[in-house]
């Protein structure tokens, strides 16, 4: 009796131990946050995925600025940027953003990521007046400042720091771009 008592015991222990690991690791530690969302409304659902994978290979250096056309853009040469206003914590600005190559397809999508807590993202998306954020835009237009395709959009990050801003076109992973919000 005793031994099987012991034997309970212990099954009952792993039992308890392996659903606790399990029931810990079945959420993704990716989400929206919360707070962002309870204090801003919202006026979409996020309909892409972030991966760790993408989180991972960020480089939290500022991405370069680069000439394209007549303008000087911040991002990825040849592949994706906007013009870049400058970033201020809670004020909104217009952002015109180009795209090369292919895959230019759907709506854009843009998940900000902050360096400090980097399992947690914002839309920064907006209105441009400031009462609502939007996880995606509109589809992309043609080309525009020797660029294959192009967007104006607003954004505005609410707080200061270093921010990865992740593009998608549709539910296609482009690129991120690093910027300073001051």
């Amino acid at each position: 009796m005793g031994r099987k008592l012991v034997w309970l015991f212990f099954g009952i222990f792993i039992f308890f131990g392996v659903t606790g690991i399990l029931s810990f690791y079945s959420g993704s530690p990716l989400q929206p946050s919360t707070a962002f969302m309870n204090e801003h409304e919202i006026i979409d659902e996020l309909e892409v995925e972030v991966s760790e994978e993408m989180i991972e290979e960020i480089n939290w250096e500022v991405s370069p600025e680069f000439q394209a056309g007549t303008y000087r853009m911040r991002g990825i040469e040849n592949k994706v940027g906007f013009i870049d206003a400058g970033f201020v914590a809670n004020q909104g600005n217009k952002y015109m953003w180009h795209f090369w190559g292919g895959q230019l397809e759907g709506k854009l999508s843009v998940v900000a990521i902050n360096e400090n807590d980097p399992y947690t993202f914002i839309p920064v998306l907006s209105n441009g007046e400031d009462t609502y954020f939007m996880w995606s835009t509109s589809e992309l237009a043609g080309p525009n400042n020797s660029a294959d395709a192009h967007l104006p959009s607003n954004m505005e990050v609410t707080e200061t720091g270093k921010w990865a801003l992740l593009v998608f076109l549709g539910d296609h992973y482009i690129d991120h771009i690093v910027v300073e919000v001051e």
